[in-house]
């Protein structure tokens, strides 16, 4: 689904794996579930996730992961619920990066009060991640070179290209945007992953204001049109 907020769970507690089971589903929330910190870690630094649960006494090393999160460049803005069962004071957890904390045993209202709070900022986070899939040219540049490439997915904050471009370095990308009349957006974007297939993964750092407007009035069209789409699609099952 589309529109579905992803969630990653980090507990080995089974009473707090199956209060999370129950309470996240139903408001269209997705949970993977880790019970080392390491294989967290892991998902947490290649791929975007809209909201984190770690048991931060609990399950050793969750409390570096805390950090790591919003050290790293996937999930920085993303909201953590720091768990804890009185090891680690709120002031410590919060200062390591958590948005919320809880104390264990973990109550259902409780959970419930913080999941209304971190709701909107999951899915503003959702909505700056997500990507549309597309088929545009791009011409992405550095200095001394200039290359053609195509424009695989776009979101408010990058883009994924078909192209090759050596990872880890500062590039210019000039590209239209389909319209009624076509705009044309400059971005200073860095290059954060390539793979062997030639895809190249790149974060805007800056644009002009005017440009940003274009990029997020495109976006929204496009999550109209999606959500349309799949309205149309429920409603013919």
């Amino acid at each position: 689904m589309a529109n579905e907020l992803q969630c990653l769970l980090l507990t080995r507690d089974q009473g707090l794996l199956e209060l999370v089971d129950e309470v996240f589903p139903p408001l269209g929330i997705s949970v993977e579930i880790r019970t080392e910190s390491a294989s967290a870690g892991e998902m947490a630094a290649r791929r975007h996730l809209d909201g984190f649960v770690l048991d931060c006494d609990d399950v050793a090393g969750a409390r570096e992961l805390l950090e790591g999160i919003r050290q790293g460049r996937c999930n920085r803005m993303a909201a953590v619920l720091a768990v804890s069962n009185g090891v680690s004071t709120p002031a410590s957890l919060f200062e390591r990066g958590a948005t919320f904390v809880v104390g264990k045993p973990v109550q259902r209202a409780r959970l419930e009060s913080h999941l209304a709070a971190a709701l909107p900022m999951m899915l503003r986070e959702k909505r700056r991640y997500f990507r549309f899939a597309c088929d545009l040219p791009v011409e992405v540049s550095g200095p001394g070179w200039c290359i053609k490439g195509r424009i695989l997915n776009i979101s408010e904050g990058g883009m994924a290209v078909r192209t090759m471009v050596p990872a880890h370095t500062t590039v210019q990308l000039r590209f239209d945007l389909p319209s009624t009349e076509p705009m044309r957006l400059e971005v200073t974007a860095e290059v954060v992953w390539t793979d062997r297939l030639g895809t190249a993964g790149v974060r805007f750092l800056r644009m002009s204001e005017p440009n940003r407007k274009k990029l997020l009035a495109w976006l929204a069209m496009l999550e109209s049109q999606t959500i349309l789409r799949e309205g149309t699609h429920s409603s013919r099952l």
